[in-house]
């Protein structure tokens, strides 16, 4: 199960396939746009 902050939407895997591949693009740009905020956060706070 994948969770997608941004929308606020829960996706499953077969809900990614059953995605166009534009979409499914986005959604992976997004999720490493969120890993990178999230690792900026933990580094600011040592």
């Amino acid at each position: 199960m994948y969770y997608c902050f941004r929308y606020n939407k829960k996706y499953t895997i077969r809900d990614i396939f059953d995605m166009p591949a534009g979409e499914v693009k986005v959604l992976t740009y997004f999720a490493k746009m969120e890993i990178e905020e999230k690792m900026k956060e933990i580094e600011n706070m040592k």
